[in-house]
C-alpha cells in the first residue's frame, strides 16, 4: 500500500503536496527517544501510613453498613424507629464517634487533675511514671524540667533567643552540668523554635534510654536508635 492510497483510505482525499516533505523531514530528522519516566515512590513511612489509613476507612465503611443492617432490623421489631440509609448510617457513625472523643478527652483531663505530674509523654501517647524524685530516674527527669526553665527564662529575657552553645558566658556553666557529675548535657542550639526539633538530650553516660527536651517544651524518654536516626537527619 502506498502512502497516497493510505491517506485516501484514512481521510478521504488525497494529501497536499506540501504535507509528504514535511512528513518526511520529521521522520529523517527524529531523535532517538530515551525510555524511561519519573516514577513517585511514596517512602516507607508514607506508605505504612497511608495502609493504615485505608484500613480503618475500610473498616469505618463496613461498620457503617453494619450498623445500617442491625438498625433496621430492630426499626422492623419496633415501628417507632425510622428505617436509615446507608448515608444516615455514616452520619451515625461520625457522631457518635465524636462523642466518644469528647468523654475519652474528659477522661484523660480528670485523670491528669487527680494525679498531677503522674504521666509522662512517650512517643504520641502517655504513661504512668514509675520514677519518684529520689530515684535515679527520677532525678535526672527533675534535673531535665530544672535545665528546660533555666532556657525557657533564659530566652524569655533574650528576645526568644536560646544561648548560642553552652560556652554562652550569659547562661551558666553550671547549669549544662548533668546530675551523675560525669558529663554535660548535649545541646543544639536552633535557628529558629519551630516544631518539634531536639535541643537538649542526656549524654551517653545516662544509659540506653535517655531523655530528650524538644523545642517544643515536651521532655520525651528515647532510645539509643531512636536518638541516633532522629540526630542523623
Amino acid at each position: 500500500m502506498t502512502l497516497d492510497s493510505y491517506f485516501d483510505m484514512r481521510t478521504g482525499r488525497r494529501p497536499s503536496r506540501t504535507v509528504l516533505p514535511v512528513v518526511i523531514v520529521l521522520t529523517a530528522t527524529a531523535l532517538p527517544v530515551r525510555a524511561g519516566m519519573t516514577v513517585l515512590v511514596l517512602s516507607d513511612l508514607a506508605q505504612a501510613r497511608l495502609e493504615a489509613i485505608s484500613f480503618f476507612a475500610a473498616g469505618y465503611l463496613l461498620l457503617a453498613w453494619v450498623v445500617k443492617g442491625l438498625w433496621n432490623v430492630l426499626a422492623g421489631a419496633f415501628s417507632s424507629l425510622p428505617r436509615i440509609s446507608y448515608r444516615a448510617s455514616l452520619s451515625l457513625m461520625l457522631v457518635s464517634g465524636l462523642l466518644m472523643y469528647v468523654v475519652l478527652t474528659m477522661i484523660s483531663g480528670a485523670r491528669e487533675l487527680m494525679t498531677p505530674g503522674a504521666w509522662e509523654k512517650q512517643g504520641i501517647g502517655y504513661q504512668l511514671r514509675n520514677d519518684p524524685p529520689g530515684s535515679p530516674k527520677g532525678d535526672r527527669l527533675l534535673a531535665m524540667e530544672s535545665l528546660k526553665t533555666r532556657l525557657w527564662t533564659f530566652a524569655g529575657g533574650n528576645q526568644g533567643k536560646f544561648p548560642v552553645s553552652i560556652f554562652d558566658p550569659a547562661f551558666p556553666r553550671k547549669n549544662w552540668m548533668h546530675p551523675n557529675g560525669d558529663a554535660f548535657y548535649c545541646y543544639l542550639p536552633p535557628s529558629e523554635v519551630a516544631g518539634r526539633e531536639i535541643l537538649v538530650y542526656e549524654p551517653a553516660t545516662a544509659g540506653p534510654q535517655r531523655y530528650v527536651l524538644l523545642s517544643d517544651g515536651a521532655i520525651e524518654q528515647w532510645n539509643e536508635r531512636k536518638l541516633k536516626d532522629q540526630l542523623s537527619r
